[in-house]
């Protein structure tokens, strides 16, 4: 299959009354859509639309500020699937969501995990032989309540911004890929490769015909989809925010509390230049 080139053009409407670059006060949202198709040969509209929401608690104190921000977005393909099993959006066109911590980069979402059979036939169980391949989705939300804490005068000085938080979303819509399972590999010199696939229960690869054996063989795999569902992915946590002489850091703590089959959690995340 050649490659596919992509044209596309965009847009973004910006309504932005915050108090500045460490808001405490006021509201954003930002609307984009981007049309592909226009000189390429992929095709599609991809719209996303993002709002955020600050308060200053004035009841708790001075330094307490609470935010709400909820996003989502959309790819809609203006094409059919170039073949079955395949979906009209290239996985570079595709969403991956925003990081939801608690769980890995690229954690939620359609996946496939490849798992490698054992030379019985069963499945090798251990994750050493197991491979995960995020796919993303065309479709996904996000909305993260964060609350951020008053410090004394030593921390401000440093550029601390201690915050505890709730994330939530999910990645999903895709075309249900082709997989494949296959028990046993079995070779022969300048012959075709043969496969044993379920149901087969004969592991030997002499029922292929004089010169394969099982010394010329190798374990297969079975491949499963996993992870395409809008169901909610939920995480709980703490947090700071540094800035620091190199740079905005984020440090965060947190721990998965909803998930599905696939899912990548991972309970400390350290991000470079990330305002969340």
């Amino acid at each position: 299959m050649g490659k596919r080139l992509t044209s596309a053009i965009g847009y973004s409407l910006v309504y932005n009354d915050t108090d500045g670059i460490r808001p405490t006060r006021g509201q954003s949202v930002v609307l984009s859509q981007d049309f592909a198709g226009l000189g390429g040969d992929v095709k599609y509209i991809r719209s996303r639309l993002t709002g955020i929401k600050y308060w200053q608690l004035g009841l708790l104190g001075g330094g307490w500020v609470l935010s709400a921000r909820a996003e989502g977005g959309y790819i809609h393909p203006l094409e059919k699937s170039p073949s079955t099993g395949s979906d009209p959006i290239r996985i570079t066109d595709r969403f991956f969501g925003t990081q939801l911590r608690g769980f890995d980069i690229r954690g939620i979402g359609p996946r496939i995990i490849r798992e490698q059979y054992a030379a019985d036939g069963t499945i090798d169980t251990s994750q050493k032989n197991q491979v995960s391949d995020a796919l993303g989705g065309r479709a996904y939300y996000m909305g993260r309540i964060e609350l951020e804490f008053p410090t004394n005068s030593s921390l401000k000085s440093f550029g601390l911004r201690p915050s505890a938080f709730i994330d939530v979303g999910s990645v999903w819509r895709l075309t249900t890929p082709v997989t494949e399972d296959i028990i046993k590999f079995c070779y022969k010199s300048a012959a075709p490769t043969q496969e044993i696939r379920p149901p087969s229960t004969n592991l030997d690869c002499a029922q292929f015909g004089a010169g394969y054996d099982n010394t010329n063989s190798s374990p297969g795999f079975r491949e499963r989809y996993v992870g395409d569902s809008a169901r909610p992915r939920l995480s709980i946590g703490i947090g700071v925010n540094w800035v620091s002489p190199f740079g905005p850091l984020r440090i965060d703590i947190a721990k998965a509390l909803l998930k599905t089959e696939g899912d990548e959690t991972k309970l400390f995340s350290f991000n470079v230049g990330t305002q969340f």
